[in-house]
């Protein structure tokens, strides 16, 4: 799953994992393929205005960004 935790500062962090999510986590897409879902997160991330997330995930072409 890819989802994502928002903050009362404003802030979120979109993150994925293969695991259950606790209740605070809104689940963004699902995906059980690990390289397919590493390819989601770092979409999702890019779509992120002001995300605590340190890097920008899987490196991906520029071309994919218009498709989210």
């Amino acid at each position: 799953m890819i989802y994502r935790v928002q903050f009362e500062c404003g802030s979120s962090y979109v993150g994925e994992t293969g695991r259950t999510l606790w209740e605070e986590a809104e689940i963004l897409a699902k995906e059980q393929d690990w390289h397919k879902r590493k390819f989601k997160e770092a979409l999702h991330i890019r779509e992120e205005s002001n995300t605590m997330k340190l890097d920008l995930g899987r490196l991906i072409n520029p071309i994919w960004n218009t498709i989210t």
